[in-house]
């Protein structure tokens, strides 16, 4: 249980920051760690929650389960 928690963690400070080096600096984690634990859990899941497009990263479902909001 305790992965879940820090890998959900990591990915709410992903969608907000959207950026894997700013995420990761905010949580004091390495970018490839931050992004391995993110693989993980959508490997976990069975689904996929960040789509990288252009640059800017895009949360597929887990935005909406989590009812975040990125501040503007």
């Amino acid at each position: 249980m305790c992965f879940y928690l820090l890998a959900l963690q990591l990915f709410v400070a992903l969608v907000e920051e959207q950026s894997f080096a700013r995420a990761a600096a905010r949580e004091n984690i390495a970018a490839s760690a931050l992004s391995k634990r993110i693989a993980d859990l959508e490997s976990s899941l069975k689904v996929s929650l960040i789509q990288a497009e252009l640059a800017k990263l895009i949360a597929i479902d887990g935005k909406a389960v989590l009812g975040i909001k990125r501040h503007q």
